[in-house]
């Protein structure tokens, strides 16, 4: 009798373990939301013949800082980027970037805010897949990059490689930063 007391109660005890764990895996994949974390990396260039040094690009989501003693005039062929790129994160939804133009003699600067769901239609579009469902092909990242322009203004393109070594643009859309009263700092 005493056994079959002792069994029940740990049955008992194991059914509320498995119950909990259950509860505490769904609230888990609710909050991770696995399908809209995305392998992505961000990157800055200069259009061709401006000549700059890019203090900060960082797209909201990544975690790296760029070189910031590179200076960048090259246009596509040159992206001052992050090697590595990111697993399991959210597509970008601000962008906070500060460069010195060395043709102007100023600093520009500012926090944009990045249309998040047209990011993540044109990369569905693009064929992008989850992080969870992803290959982990260099073919499957995405890359961010913030095309630094004469007089404050910058682009923010999309950009997938595919296999063949071609590539597919979007440009996400333009802004214009201010002038800011800045010195160059060192990390």
């Amino acid at each position: 009798m005493k056994e079959e007391v002792m069994y029940n109660r740990t049955n008992k005890l194991l059914a509320l373990i498995l119950i909990i764990t259950v509860i505490a895996n769904v609230i888990q994949c609710y909050n991770y939301k696995p399908n809209e974390r995305f392998d992505w990396t961000g990157g800055v260039i200069s259009s061709k013949g401006n000549i700059v040094q890019v203090e900060v690009c960082d797209f909201k989501g990544n975690d790296y800082h760029i070189n910031k003693d590179k200076i960048l005039d090259n246009s596509w062929n040159e992206i001052n980027g992050c090697e590595d790129y990111m697993k399991n994160v959210f597509f970008p939804d601000s962008l906070s970037i500060k460069w010195f133009s060395y043709k102007e003699q100023k600093f520009y600067g500012g926090d944009f805010v990045l249309p998040i769901e047209m990011i993540r239609t044109k990369a569905v579009q693009m064929g992008m897949l989850p992080s969870v469902k992803n290959d982990y092909d260099s073919d499957k990242i995405l890359h961010f990059i913030a095309e630094v322009q004469p007089n404050g203004k910058f682009a923010v393109w999309m950009q997938k490689f595919d296999k063949n070594d071609k590539d597919t643009k979007f440009k996400i859309g333009t802004y214009q930063a201010k002038e800011i009263k800045a010195t160059w700092h060192t990390r």
